[in-house]
C-alpha cells in the first residue's frame, strides 16, 4: 500500500516508504551488537535484525512464499563453553574451546572494549575496572554471550 489509510493521516507508516527504508539501510554492526546485548537481558531477539529478508516474506516481494529458516538461536554448542569465575577479580578462564576463537569484551552500553584471540582453553587477564561486562565468545560459527561481574 502506498500512502496512509483514509482518515488516519500521520498515525501509520507508509508501507512503501518503510520497505524502501529497510532495503536501503540494512542492519549494521551496532544494531547487531545491540540485539545481542538485549538478548542477554531479555532472552528474546529482533528477528528483523537477525534475518533482514524476513521483511520481504511478510510485507515485500516474497509474500506468499515459504520462509525456510528457523527463527531460533542455535545454542547446542554454547553449553560446552564455560567461563569462570564470576564474579571475577579481572582474570577469567574459558574452557571448552578447541579451535581458534575470538573473545570480545563489551561494556553494558554496547561499546567493544577489548578483543582476544584464543586457540584452546585459556586464562584471560581482562584488565578492566570494576563493573559489569559482556563477554562474546565467537567459536566455530557460534557466539556465546556471558555476563561477567569484575570486582
Amino acid at each position: 500500500m502506498n500512502g496512509y489509510p483514509e482518515g488516519v493521516t500521520g498515525q501509520f507508516g507508509d508501507l512503501a516508504t518503510l520497505l524502501d527504508w529497510h532495503r536501503n539501510d540494512p542492519p549494521d554492526d551496532f544494531e547487531m551488537n545491540r540485539n545481542n546485548v538485549v538478548y542477554t537481558w531479555q532472552f528474546n531477539r529482533n528477528p528483523f535484525i537477525d534475518y533482514p529478508d524476513l521483511v520481504e516474506y511478510l510485507w515485500g516481494n516474497s509474500v506468499g512464499q515459504v520462509w525456510s529458516q528457523a527463527l531460533s538461536v542455535q545454542d547446542e554448542k554454547a553449553s560446552s563453553i564455560k567461563i569462570f569465575p564470576n564474579p571475577s577479580a579481572g582474570t577469567v578462564f574459558i574452557n571448552g574451546i578447541k579451535n581458534e576463537s575470538t573473545v570480545e569484551v563489551f561494556s553494558l552500553d554496547g561499546r567493544k572494549l577489548k578483543t582476544f584471540i584464543i586457540n584452546a582453553n585459556s586464562e584471560i587477564d581482562l584488565d578492566v575496572s570494576s563493573g559489569m561486562y559482556l563477554l562474546h565468545v565467537n567459536y566455530e560459527g557460534n557466539t556465546k554471550t556471558h555476563k561477567l561481574v569484575v570486582n
